[in-house]
Order: C-alpha cells, then structure tokens, then sequence
C-alpha cells in the first residue's frame, strides 16, 4: 500500500464480541493465517502503525506492543484507519493499495465502514471520533459526505462471536494459496505420505514422523516452524499450524492452529488459539477455542443440531439468539479448561476462565470465571484462578505479568458482580 500512517481502532460493538477479547484486544484474535495485528503488521509494518483499544487494556497493550503507538494521535498528514472487527481479504488489500491518497474516502462491506483514508484536514476530528468508541452508524455518518463509500466486495464485519468459526474457512482459502507452499525445509519421514505436495510447507526445524498422512488435495496445508506431527497423524486442507506447535495424532482438517498448541483427535474446521491444548481424543468441529485453554480427554462438541435446523445461541438472559449457520459448534473464551468426558450441545458458549468437568450434558451459556458440574457452577475464586493462570503460563517459561493479572482482576469482579 501507499505510505501513510494507520490506525485499527476498536469500536462500540467489541462488547458483543465475548467470549472473546474481553482481556485482550480485538486485534490479537487468531482467524486464517495469523492473529488480525499480524496481518496489519504484515501489510502495513509497524512503524507508523497505531491501536485504538479500551480504556482498560491500554497499558497491558502497550507492554506487550512496545513499538507500537497505543491510544496516541499520530497526526500530521493524511491517514487510514481500520476497523478492528474488520478482516480484509487479499482483493480488498489490492484495492486500498490503488487508492491515490488525495481525498477522504470510505471503504465499506456489509454497510459498516471497514477502513477509511481521512485526509489531513480531517484528521483530528475523525481521531477524536475514533477515540470516542462510536457505533457503526456513526462512522459512517461522519463519511457521507464523501460520498457511498467504495464496497470491498469479500471483506467480512466480525459482528458477533460465532462470526469468527464461521469466516475461518473462507480466510483460510483466501489466505493460505498466497503462502510460499511446495516446499520442505523441516525433516519428513519416509513412511508418510504426502498428496499434492506442491501445496505443502513443512517450515524450518519442523518434525513430520512416519506413518502420516497429508492430504492437499482439496487446499493447502501449511506447517510453521519448529511444528511437530507425531505418527498417526492425518491433515487435510486448508489447513495451518503455527510455530511449535504439535500434532500428537488424529485427524485436523479445514482449521486453524494457534502457535505453541497441543492437538489430537477429531478437530474439523475449527479455531484453536495460541497455547492451547487439546492433547486426547473427542471432536471439535465449527468452533472458535481461545487461547490458553486446556481440553480434557473425551471433550466433545455437538455441531449439528438432530432437527437440522439453524442454530440458536443462548444469551445471558437465556434469550434464544439466531446466528443463521446449520453448523455450529462451541464457543470457548481464553483460559477455560474442561475435565474428562465433558460434553457441550451445539452452540454452547463457554466464558472467559471457566472450569467446567462431571458427566452431564453443559448449559448452552456459561458463565465467565465458572467453576463446576452441568446446571451446579459456583463462581471460580479470583485468587485460585490467578493460581491456576500462572502455573499453566509457567509451563511455557513464561510469565503472567501484573498488568494482565489486573486486568483479569478487573473484570473477574465486573463478572461476578452481574451474577
């Protein structure tokens, strides 16, 4: 693209995006090839990039992005902004790279603003506008009079959680094809087979052991660096793995793996986040798994409901919401962990910090910080919790710092307020 200055913003509608980014920003969500930032990073660099976020993750955001300017104006000349919930497809890129930067203009999809070129003249006030987390309409009410806007064909609004299970697939398609594939720089055993090796990478350092099977032949399967597949292993396409990562047996198609996950059995268009495990067998098809979240042997989720019908999501208030897909699985919000043989219906939104176990079919909704058997959850003690986070992250070698600690602290006590 051009050079100018860019800023993703978050805005009114992030609320609506729980289980998810509710402790962290919207951008840090995995979809396709690569977290949202590390696409903008990507096109954009980080030089002249900045984040709009709320008020109470600012800090966190800036410790873990320190190059990157946070809630901070970089005014000066024109520049773009991005909406946070947007994912702009590789059509959509080659569009706003052709625009002149001469006049303000809006980039729209679905009737929401997707991204904007904001003159230097009109900077400032579409800044503070910005920083005021404004709902859709009113952004793109500050852009009529540019004009319609210019539609970006398939770029997609992440309007609500189960959005995110239901894009990975088309991201993964449009994404994975521009990848470099056809090559092999980690080691691949000679027993496994390989179908339509053009569209493979195994990256550096990674471990593809005997006995497996990938399978390209219906889009590409892409493995990072430092992954291992372990024997008995079946990968279909599109598929990606991110680095150091571990594929310890079964059969993973259509997904998305996170970096530093540990994956088994039956998973089948599907999002797991960084630092996830689900290390046994069970089935998780169309579903959206944060980060940090530990799947007990046996978890298995429901995709499909008996009747065939669209699936509804359960509210807080036990309001019947549609979400308009046939096939759904599980939503389920960062550090949850579930025990052996758990069990959730089609649709079951698992919050934020749950810990869920015993043998009885779950709640379509559960609460964040939940702790317990089906239908007998009790909220998870602050502290424990705390205890909990830490000895997983230190797992890892690494640490969960104090800001991320207060921030999980903060809205622990917001959580069990409502309760």
């Amino acid at each position: 693209m051009t050079a100018a200055p860019a800023c993703i913003f978050e805005d009114a509608l992030v609320g609506a995006l729980a289980p998810f980014a509710v402790t962290r920003p919207v951008v840090e969500l995995n979809l396709g090839t690569s977290t949202l930032l590390q696409t903008y990073i990507r096109r954009l660099g980080a030089q002249a990039l900045s984040l709009v976020v709320r008020p109470e993750l600012v800090e966190l955001t800036k410790q873990q992005f320190p190059g990157l300017s946070v809630n901070q104006p970089n005014l000066g000349g024109g520049m773009w902004f991005f909406n946070a919930r947007a994912w702009l497809s590789n059509q959509a890129w080659s569009v706003l790279a052709k625009f002149p930067l001469t006049h303000t203009q809006a980039f729209v999809a679905q009737d929401q603003l997707v991204a904007a070129y904001i003159a230097q003249d009109q900077v400032e006030s579409f800044w503070s506008l910005v920083m005021s987390f404004p709902e859709p309409s009113a952004l793109r009410a500050a852009l009529r009079a540019s004009g319609e806007g210019i539609d970006l064909g398939d770029a997609r609004l992440i309007n609500a959680p189960w959005d995110l299970a239901a894009l990975n697939p088309h991201c993964l398609a449009d994404e994975l094809p521009h990848l470099t594939l056809g090559v092999m720089k980690g080691k691949v055993g000679a027993m496994t087979t390989v179908l339509n090796e053009a569209q493979v990478y195994v990256g550096k350092q990674a471990e593809i052991e005997d006995f497996c099977w990938i399978d390209a032949r219906k889009g590409p399967v892409y493995l990072s660096d430092g992954v291992v597949v372990e024997s008995g292993s079946r990968l279909e396409g599109p598929l990606y793995v991110g680095p150091s990562s571990r594929i310890m047996g079964g059969k993973i198609s259509q997904s998305t793996i996170g970096a530093g996950s540990k994956i088994a059995g039956e998973v089948s268009k599907s999002v797991f986040g960084s630092y996830t495990n689900k290390a046994h067998y069970g089935y998780v098809g169309d579903s959206y798994v944060g980060s940090w979240v530990n799947l007990g042997a046996g978890t298995t989720t429901s995709n499909l409901k008996n009747t065939y019908g669209k699936v509804q999501i359960q509210s807080a208030t036990g309001e019947k919401i549609p979400t308009g897909l046939q096939f759904l699985g599980s939503l389920i919000g960062d550090h949850a962990k579930t025990g052996i043989g758990t069990l959730l219906s089609t649709g079951t939104v698992v919050g934020f910090g749950c810990n869920l176990f015993g043998v009885g079919l779950h709640d379509g909704w559960i609460p964040p910080f939940s702790w317990g058997e089906a239908g007998r959850y009790v909220p998870f003690r602050l502290s424990k919790f705390i205890q909990m986070v830490t000895a997983m992250m230190a797992r890892r070698q690494l640490d969960c710092r104090d800001l991320e600690q207060q921030v999980i602290a903060n809205y622990h006590a917001q959580m069990t307020a409502s309760r």
